[in-house]
């Protein structure tokens, strides 16, 4: 109120000074061209310049207002029309989960041109084809997703990877991952394919890298079923069978059971022999001890030492007194195996110390003994 009074005040003071001029002098204006001339009052033609001014700057502002405007209605129109794209995907994507694939891929489509990233229309229309049994639309969609946006390409090989999977389609499956970025989602992709495969070398080569992605017990149980079938392989040479058990985690070298299977498979005596020797060191096992007095001739005078340095701590293992019984009995100290074998009965392991013994008794003509410890190993 105070700043329009103030205004008001100084317009009737500018306008009262030029109301003076005026009337002590109007002065004139002579505009002469061409032989014409115009006079006009100086007041007059100052007013006749601030008017124009005035309009011209009105003119210029709204010109500019309208540009504004139009780029408004524009902008306006645009946002209405990512707007309906939106709605369409989300609509479609919906459709998509409750199982309406054709519904799923008509609202897919109609919402991909205005769509911010219409490579997931694609995507969802090409997995809605691929449900339908129409291969050829889902390739044409997933190609067109690769054209939308130049990052496309490792969404588009995942969806396509799991559609081949979706089929058990696994040598595809395999193939679209080969281009790509590994993360955990590739890599639980791959590990389905090389396990429907029973690709079990290409599985061991994978682990590490699913190891940094999810450690834990999910990963070192399928390695250690990975380095078993690469074990059990009919075919499988001792240099082969070695980088199996070598290229595994510390924790699988130490598994009792990969190392028997190990030592069971391969041909190198000298490599079991070691392979238990250093496995007992560090964690003594039963079924470890008796698979080292079960060996071939090869290390024997090795381990009948080993195994007899064992029995500073293991005075009263029955599968340690088994052990150096098989021991004995291939050295010919078939007296000392006898012992032990009986210490080993006594000390629990009815089955394979009354096997042993039952043999040893057997060859020695004693049938009636024999006899008894074996039907005490077959009742066990």
């Amino acid at each position: 109120m105070k700043r329009s009074l103030l205004t008001l005040l100084m317009v009737a003071i500018v306008a009262g000074w030029v109301g003076t001029l005026i009337a002590r002098d109007a002065g004139y204006v002579l505009i002469s061209y061409n032989g014409a001339t115009l006079q006009t009052g100086l007041w007059v033609m100052l007013a006749i310049v601030v008017v124009t001014g005035l309009l011209i700057y009105s003119l210029l502002k709204f010109a500019i207002g309208l540009r504004g405007a139009s780029g408004r209605f524009k902008n306006w129109g645009s946002e209405r029309r990512r707007i309906k794209a939106a709605q369409l995907t989300t609509r479609g994507l919906i459709y998509l989960q409750e199982g309406e694939f054709e519904r799923a891929e008509k609202f897919l489509i109609s919402g991909a041109t205005n769509h911010e990233s219409p490579v997931i229309n694609y995507i969802g229309a090409a997995k809605a084809a691929e449900t339908r049994g129409d291969s050829e639309q889902r390739e044409a969609y997933l190609r067109q997703a690769l054209t939308t946006e130049d990052s496309a390409k490792q969404a588009v090989a995942i969806a396509s990877a799991e559609m081949a999977m979706g089929r058990d389609d696994w040598q595809s499956c395999i193939k679209h991952l080969r281009e790509v970025k590994d993360n955990l989602s590739t890599l639980i992709l791959k590990r389905e394919a090389f396990l429907h495969l029973e690709d079990w070398q290409a599985l061991q080569k994978l682990i590490p890298q699913l190891r940094k992605q999810r450690n834990g017990a999910s990963v070192d149980q399928l390695e250690k079923q990975v380095v078993l079938k690469l074990i059990e392989k009919v075919d499988a040479s001792d240099q082969e069978l070695s980088a199996s058990f070598k290229n595994s985690s510390e924790s699988i070298r130490q598994d009792e059971t990969v190392i028997l299977e190990f030592c069971r498979a391969i041909s190198n005596e000298k490599e079991a022999e070691t392979t238990l020797r250093k496995a007992l060191k560090n964690s003594w096992s039963d079924k470890m001890v008796e698979a080292y007095g079960s060996l071939g001739d090869e290390t024997l005078k090795q381990r009948l030492k080993t195994a007899e340095g064992w029995l500073k701590n293991h005075e009263d293992s029955a599968s340690l007194q088994l052990c150096l019984g098989r021991l004995y009995e291939a050295s010919g100290e078939r007296e000392k195996a006898k012992q032990l074998y009986e210490s080993s009965v006594e000390g629990g392991n009815l089955t394979g110390a009354s096997h042993a013994l039952a043999n040893l008794l057997a060859f020695d003509g004693d049938f009636e003994k024999s006899n008894e410890y074996l039907r005490l190993a077959l009742e066990k």
